[in-house]
C-alpha cells in the first residue's frame, strides 16, 4: 500500500509536465542508470520493510525519503526548463511587490554580505534542507504519522532548488 498516493500522483504529473515541456523545446537531459541509485535503494527498502520484514514505520520513513528525492528531481528539471525557456525576467515587478509589503531584498542582501558570520549561517541553513527532509521522514515515520509528513516537506521543497555554489551571489558561496 502506498502511504502518500496524492503526493506520488502530484510528482508523477509534474514529471509528465517536465517531459512534455522538454519534448516541445527539444531540451536534452542526460540521465544515466546511476542517477536512479538512491531512489531505487529507497524504494527497495520500502518493499523490503513492507513485504519481508513488515516494519511499517521504517517503510514509511523510506517512502517519505523516496518521495522527497523524486519531488526534488522533478522540481530541479522544472527549474532548468524554466531557465531554458529564456523568458523575460520579472524582477522589477517582484521587487515592487516586495517593497509594497515593506520588504527590502537589496537591503537584507547587503546586511548578509557585510556580515561574514551571518553569510555562513544563511548558507548553512540553506544547505541543511535535505537533512531537514530526511529528519522529518524519519521522525514522522517512526511516530507513524504519515499525515504530518507532506506538510513538513512543503517548505524544504519550496525553498530548495538545483542551485550550485557557483550560482550564489558573491560572498554567499559555501
Amino acid at each position: 500500500m502506498i502511504a502518500f498516493p496524492k503526493e506520488w500522483t502530484a510528482v508523477f504529473l509534474l514529471l509528465l509536465c517536465d517531459f512534455v515541456w522538454a519534448l516541445l523545446i527539444h531540451f536534452k537531459l542526460q540521465i544515466g542508470l546511476g542517477d536512479f541509485a538512491l531512489l531505487g535503494s529507497a524504494l527497495a527498502i520500502v518493499a523490503i520493510f513492507r513485504g519481508i520484514f513488515v516494519q511499517p514505520r521504517l517503510a514509511l520513513c523510506a517512502e517519505g525519503f523516496a518521495l522527497s528525492i523524486s519531488a526534488s528531481a522533478a522540481f530541479a528539471v522544472l527549474t532548468y526548463l524554466g531557465c531554458a525557456a529564456n523568458l523575460p525576467l520579472v524582477d522589477k515587478e517582484l521587487l515592487m511587490i516586495d517593497r509594497s509589503l515593506g520588504f527590502d531584498w537589496p537591503g537584507w542582501y547587503q546586511v548578509i554580505v557585510d556580515s561574514p558570520v551571518l553569510a555562513v549561517v544563511v548558507v548553512w541553513i540553506y544547505n541543511s534542507m535535505i537533512y531537514q527532509g530526511l529528519y522529518f521522514s524519519l521522525l514522522f515515520g517512526m511516530m507513524h504519522r504519515p499525515d504530518r509528513l507532506p506538510s513538513a516537506k512543503k517548505l524544504p521543497l519550496a525553498c530548495r532548488g538545483p542551485a550550485q555554489d557557483n550560482d550564489a551571489p558573491d560572498g554567499l558561496s559555501a
